[in-house]
């Protein structure tokens, strides 16, 4: 399961709130890839999830 929350503050704390309930209930959580997704979205100059459409676009064009 991903879930996919935004780069700016307020995403980062939530990603670390949930982090947080999931482990204490025994799920195993993968920084890795919140991690890559997260540099390369930011590359790409996108902190919002509402934002990623931005790049399909960019790329079709």
């Amino acid at each position: 399961m991903a879930v996919i929350l935004d780069f700016d503050e307020e995403g980062m704390r939530m990603a670390d709130r949930i982090s947080r309930e999931l482990e204490e209930r025994g799920v195993k959580i993968q920084h890795y890839f919140r991690r890559a997704f997260k540099e390369i979205l930011l590359k790409e100059g996108v902190r919002h999830v509402e934002e990623i459409r931005a790049i399909k676009h960019k790329s079709l064009f």
